[in-house]
């Protein structure tokens, strides 16, 4: 009976136009790479395919006209959609077309993230939990599948082959998994999502053994993954978690509760080495902490957190106050439009905070804080975890990955999604 209430609960969900569309972008972004990689290999298709994933934030606009302008009337998104549409017409940005990409780079991820707090009444997102841990399976079973073959193997493919020249990323001696998506960072990105999942999980108090296995074999992930962000992120978010929630959690119950079902099984496993997972977790760790102490051996690692900020601190551009035109950064308007002679003038840039003040000049950097620091204030959780939340989606880049930005909202929205109806239905009840 549990089973046809839980399914009849997400067929009911499905009368829900934004529950519907907060499905369809999950879904979009889980399988256009995915498209990109395996079936369409063809690059001027996997570029439209690409294109649709920049513009899926705005599938709100086609669901829920007025609910979209909620969002423009709000006054700090309206002084932010000035700005953005200033420095598009930035007379130093090489086209039009570089600051018409640019715009949709640096405004979807704010739409859709301000939609959903403008319109959260509408959004029950509890129901489709069920659907959500099958796909969280998928991708998990996939990426054990993945970091057992080699290379050359058909789904270690990325989706432009040309672009990399058979230069794939390793950890240790396997390759680092690039799951459903077009790239190394299209796994990290849902690893984001993954973290906020298993947190709302714990905060609903779902099914010990489904919740702490994700969270475990998410662990796993993002060693094969090989990402040490990532992973780092993935273990302090955790940390975390379980310090947000120990009040409210009766751990002994949860764990124990787990034992039996799960954690005696995976010991089996681990002892009889079935199936390999104990080769595979060993494996995983194992290349990561190589890869994770040759980075600070060399000061690799150290440069990667604190460099950003040097850059930032020390910029050598000659325009730090406008910059030279949204977009002129981003590889895709460049590979369509050409490169500004401002950005070859600069140099090389990989980290996204030098790449918004070049583009947008300090003014566009901090506007990027405030607006981040604003938007969490609207967020469900208590004051100390809207402060961790405002500091995870200000230092993820969210504005030149769009995987990163589009499992960043579907992570925070869910997450406080649980915490806002939990919260809401307590007061309910209370006499």
């Amino acid at each position: 009976m549990s089973y046809f209430n839980s399914y009849t609960n997400i067929y009911r969900s499905f009368i829900n136009k934004q529950v519907k569309a907060y499905l369809f972008i999950l879904v979009f972004t889980l399988l256009s790479g995915a498209i990109r990689k395996w079936i369409i290999i063809n690059p001027a298709s996997g570029n439209i395919i690409f294109l649709l994933q920049l513009l899926v934030f705005f599938v709100f606009v086609l669901i829920d006209g007025n609910g979209s302008w909620k969002v423009v009337r709000n006054g700090a998104i309206s002084v932010y959609i000035i700005l953005l549409l200033v420095e598009w017409i930035n007379p130093l940005n090489l086209t039009f077309f570089h600051g018409a990409l640019g715009f949709v780079l640096h405004f979807g991820l704010w739409f859709s993230a301000f939609y959903y707090i403008a319109n959260r009444d509408k959004f029950d997102l509890r129901p489709l939990m069920p659907i959500i841990i099958l796909f969280c399976i998928s991708e998990i079973v996939l990426a054990f599948i993945q970091y057992q073959l080699p290379a050359d193997n058909f789904i270690n493919r990325y989706a432009d082959e040309k672009q990399v020249g058979g230069n794939y990323a390793y950890v240790g001696q396997a390759v680092r998994v690039t799951g459903t998506f077009s790239y190394i960072s299209g796994f990290s990105a849902y690893l984001l999502f993954h973290m906020y999942f298993v947190w709302a999980l714990v905060k609903m108090q779902y099914k010990p053994s489904v919740t702490l296995s994700l969270l475990f074999f998410g662990l796993i992930a993002a060693f094969m993954n090989g990402s040490r962000g990532a992973t780092y992120v993935y273990v302090i978010v955790m940390g975390y978690m379980l310090f947000a929630e120990i009040r409210g959690l009766n751990l002994f119950l949860y764990i124990k509760r787990l034992i039996i079902p799960v954690v005696l099984v995976v010991l089996v496993f681990l002892a009889r080495g079935q199936l390999g997972l104990e080769s595979n977790v060993s494996t995983a760790f194992d290349n990561f902490d190589e890869r994770r102490e040759s980075g600070i051996e060399s000061g690799e690692e150290t440069n990667r957190i604190f460099g950003p900020f040097r850059e930032v601190y020390n910029f050598k551009g000659r325009f730090p106050v406008m910059g030279v035109g949204i977009g002129s950064t981003y590889q895709g308007a460049q590979a369509m439009f050409g490169t500004s002679p401002y950005v070859l003038e600069y140099g090389f840039i990989e980290n996204e905070l030098t790449r918004i003040v070049l583009e947008g000049g300090f003014l566009l950097l901090i506007s990027r804080l405030l607006l981040a620091f604003y938007f969490s204030q609207f967020l469900s959780f208590k004051k100390l975890t809207k402060y961790f939340i405002f500091i995870l989606f200000f230092v993820t880049p969210t504005i030149f990955n769009v995987y990163n930005a589009v499992f960043t909202f579907l992570g925070i929205a869910i997450l406080d999604n649980v915490y806002y109806h939990i919260e809401k239905e307590k007061l309910l009840k209370s006499p």
